[in-house]
């Protein structure tokens, strides 16, 4: 994994009904991926998942602050990667 990396909280209690894979893929690119062997992400929530607020969704991994940051900057922007 990349030495940088930032977690994405759920923002309430609810049941995880889909993920927007296209977003998801976005997300990893300007993370680094594929060409940062340390970059991408890690969903740890999936479908039909009961979660709690401020349960953990997903983890951006990357090899660059900045890359981490667009990536982050993209998923703030991007409310709608996974459905409730």
């Amino acid at each position: 994994m990349g030495a940088f990396s930032s977690q994405v909280l759920s923002r309430r209690r609810a049941q995880v009904s889909s993920i927007n894979n296209l977003k998801i893929s976005k997300v990893a690119k300007l993370a680094g991926a594929p060409q940062g062997s340390g970059a991408g992400v890690w969903l740890h929530a999936k479908i039909g998942d009961k979660i709690d607020g401020g349960s953990l969704l997903f983890t951006i991994y990357s090899e660059s602050a900045q890359e981490l940051q667009f990536s982050v900057d993209y998923v703030a922007n991007n409310p709608d990667i996974f459905s409730f």
